[in-house]
């Protein structure tokens, strides 16, 4: 790891702290924070938003992101080029994800009926060039062949029904910029690939899998799967061997292999019961299966793991972009959609310490201990962080329910964390200085099967902790549990009736539950016939949050907009009188956070984060953060913000997998 540069960083977050030069620009890391940022936790060393990559012979990496911005990773660097944003209208522009060729020479996106294919532009300076255009109108996940030369397109074209969609699935030829469909339609086609020599195209459709020849776009093997749904899978170079993941509605990761040229389950082969995504290594016998713990390269015939490459990369990404050797066959790389890993790939190791540093994902919530020394951030990586706040350092990490809007929860005197974890329906308390798990809280066992915990509140005196656990689906009601903190002892469950209880949040002595609904509504949990919003009728834009005293609510609702769409706010509620305390306008949905005192909300929407005077509604200060490409595909660049507990801090948690320290802006003299 590069040298710290902590003397110059070490800003104290306890409450009397914060000593550092507020002018100073660097993390940790010794990357630039925003003008008037104070701190960062973690890095944005190896992360960028990825769809695709592709690999120059050099070992240089070119991804691409959702916004059509290419970069260029080089084999003995962390960080990447500046982006080069492709030519597109962005006002245009498709929710499909943009993808390289295996080569990194092309780079293809598409608006709404047109995909678009430029050479890789060689640096920011460097005009794209622009070699072929298709018209394709509701194109959907795109995949170029192995040499660059062809780029298949599978199109979301609903010919059924709301539920069944029949796509085409189409061959683009960048040489003749003609198009061709292939052979009949498939229902619903979860991923498309090509053959290892390109000579021919791989779908996983709703029933059965298919194989197409690219010469003359006929199908020349199908295999019937009926009697199971499959979601990720890879067909081998010999164009005998399938291997998929069987959806077992997230209960268990099944792995099947299936004979091309019978169609049966080949059961000798071996389930390595791990991973989101696969593809085969080069030697077209061993897989590589990609999930939450990083890459495993796995034997199917003897069953056993060839090497583990770790690192918190979660599976979404590797769908678009399953994870692949470099040519020199020296290092394997792989993104979980936020991060570039690198590894060698004979030993495992990663090649840069920082890429698995922090968080993977986006962070989702924010606990801080009432003393301001310890930060606890929750991702949607399923990781749990806990942060020094005076330099910035990653203390411990624990596994967490990614799912949620729950926010990790510090007992009053600093010493314990509780969190939900991704068993669903427990808490765990944590020592919070080391993370040692000291106890697990559970559900009452004999209800229907619960789903995730929705929120954790511990009482002013330690004594005990309040949950709301969800249900596992919509036709069971959400218990709202009581438990002893020393013990662990479930002291009491009280059902939540004919509420789901998603988005939802518990008073700080577990009395209330906000429950962020249409329209948005506050319960007592003893008697959920009285809903002390009933006069509001807000509809909810997201999750109602309780302040740490119980004395306020903060609302973001929505309200329909004359002519169409709608308007949105950040409502705050006195919780003795159920009157309104203000009502702030903002830009779009957004996320909100109210000040200990009640004195001031915060509102991040966009890239601004804004301070209001509740008294007055009254603006009084603002940051402009640069989400560039972040914020356009996570609905906003802030995910989460929330005050330190003397009010003069506030830190945002963003969708580039890192949270920022602010000082509260001073209110202008009347």
């Amino acid at each position: 790891m590069r040298a710290l540069i902590l003397a110059s960083v070490a800003l104290g977050l306890c409450v009397p702290a914060f000593a550092a030069d507020p002018r100073e620009k660097l993390d940790r890391y010794g990357d630039p924070l925003p003008a008037g940022a104070l701190m960062r936790f973690g890095t944005l060393r190896n992360r960028a938003p990825i769809t695709g990559f592709g690999i120059e012979k050099d070992g240089t990496v070119v991804t691409v992101g959702p916004g059509a911005d290419v970069r260029r990773w080089r084999a003995t660097d962390d960080k990447s080029s500046e982006p080069i944003v492709l030519p597109l209208d962005r006002s245009k522009l498709a929710e499909n994800e943009p993808q390289v060729s295996p080569d990194g020479r092309y780079v293809a996106a598409c608006t709404r009926d047109t995909v678009f294919v430029w050479e890789t532009p060689a640096d920011a300076k460097a005009k794209p060039k622009q070699v072929a255009a298709f018209a394709h109108a509701m194109a959907g996940p795109l995949y170029f062949s192995p040499d660059g030369s062809k780029l298949v397109v599978a199109c979301a074209h609903d010919l059924n029904s709301s539920f069944v969609f029949a796509r085409p699935i189409s061959l683009c030829d960048l040489k003749t910029g003609k198009t061709i469909d292939l052979e009949g339609k498939v229902v619903n086609a979860n991923s498309v690939r090509f053959s290892a020599d390109g000579k021919h195209v791989f779908a996983n459709a709703d029933d059965k899998f298919v194989l197409w020849d690219t010469a003359t776009a006929k199908r020349v093997a199908e295999v019937k799967i009926s009697e199971h749904s499959y979601l990720d899978c890879a067909l081998n170079p010999a164009r005998d061997l399938i291997v998929a993941q069987q959806y077992t509605g997230n209960v268990k990761i099944e792995w099947h292999f299936f004979d091309v040229k019978t169609g049966k389950r080949r059961n000798d082969l071996l389930d390595p019961g791990v991973g989101a995504s696969v593809s085969f290594a080069p030697d077209g016998k061993t897989i590589l299966v990609a999930g939450d713990a990083g890459v495993l390269w796995w034997d199917p015939v003897a069953g056993k793991v060839i090497r583990k490459f770790d690192g918190d990369a979660s599976g979404y990404g590797f769908r678009a972009a399953p994870a692949r050797f470099t040519p020199d066959g020296k290092t394997l790389v792989a993104t979980s959609g936020h991060v570039l890993f690198r590894w060698d790939a004979a030993t495992g190791k990663p090649l840069f310490s920082e890429q698995n540093a922090g968080h993977s994902r986006e962070i989702a919530s924010l606990g801080i201990s009432a003393d301001g020394k310890r930060i606890a951030t929750r991702g949607q990586d399923g990781r749990l962080c806990v942060w020094d706040a005076s330099t910035g350092a990653e203390l411990w990490r624990a596994p967490a329910d990614r799912w949620t809007s729950l926010q990790p929860a510090f007992s009053p005197d600093g010493k314990f964390l509780y969190a939900g974890v991704p068993d669903k329906n427990e808490v765990m308390k944590s020592d919070a200085a080391t993370g040692k798990e000291l106890l697990k809280l559970i559900g009452d066992a004999k209800l229907p099967k619960r789903g995730s915990v929705e929120a954790i509140r511990v009482a002013a005196d330690g004594k005990t902790v309040f949950a709301i656990i969800g249900p596992s689906d919509a036709l069971h009601n959400a218990q709202v549990v009581v438990w002893d903190s020393s013990t662990g002892e479930r002291l009491k469950t009280a059902r939540v009736f004919d509420r789901e209880c998603f988005s939802s949040d518990l008073s700080p002595d577990g009395v209330l539950i906000a429950i962020g609904i249409d329209p948005t509504t506050v319960l007592p949990v003893a008697e959920q016939r009285v809903n002390y919003l009933v006069d509001a009728k807000l509809q909810s834009a997201g999750t109602p949050t309780f302040s740490d005293d119980g004395k306020w609510l903060t609302v973001l609702a929505r309200t329909n907009a004359p002519g169409g769409g709608d308007n949105h706010w950040a409502v705050v509620y006195s919780t003795k009188t159920w009157k309104q305390v203000c009502s702030i306008s903002i830009v779009k949905s957004g996320r909100a956070a109210l000040s200990p005192d009640g004195k001031t909300l915060a509102v991040a929407a966009d890239e601004n984060v804004e301070f209001f005077d509740t008294a007055t509604s009254k603006s009084f200060g603002e940051y402009k953060l640069s989400g560039g490409a972040w914020g356009g595909r996570y609905r906003g660049y802030t995910q989460s913000l929330r005050f330190t507990p003397d009010g003069t801090k506030l830190i945002t948690g963003h969708a580039d997998t890192t949270a920022l320290v602010w000082a509260v802006p001073e209110r202008t003299a009347k």
